[in-house]
């Protein structure tokens, strides 16, 4: 693994060009869920839904500590790199979502970080950057 800036980078098989948007962002889901698994967390939730909006991953590192990740797929940086598209009221929501579900769980006393793992697909592999406390 490829350390860049303070962030984890790790190249992956990724899924051919040919397949659309959503399924480039359900495959991008799964593979930060089996990055997250494979650096000890436990997955909790997938796609965890409220009226207020969506967290993509909800996983749970070994020390305690609760993780709303935000996952972000992309075949080109043409509009920005993917941890971008996370902007201001991307992450209200985020957060809005991560309060019910700590409050539906009794967890409010948890230990919580909001990260953004990224993809970006090259052909048949992806680069993954994990963004730690990529806000608050």
């Amino acid at each position: 693994m490829e350390a860049k800036a303070g962030k984890c980078a790790k190249t992956t098989k990724a899924a051919t060009s040919s397949m659309d948007a959503k399924e480039l962002g359900r495959r991008g889901e799964a593979a930060a869920a089996e990055y997250l698994m494979r650096h000890g967390c436990k997955i909790l939730a997938r796609n965890y839904r409220v009226a207020a909006g969506e967290i993509d991953l909800i996983a749970e590192e070994q020390d305690g500590t609760l993780l709303f990740v935000e996952v972000k797929t992309r075949r080109t940086s043409r509009y920005g790199l993917p941890c971008e598209a996370v902007d201001c009221r991307k992450q209200h929501k985020i957060i809005t979502c991560a309060g019910w579900y700590l409050k539906e769980n009794h967890l409010q006393a948890r230990h919580c970080r909001f990260d953004v793992i990224e993809l970006m697909v090259h052909g048949d592999r992806a680069t993954i950057r994990h963004h730690k406390g990529a806000f608050e």
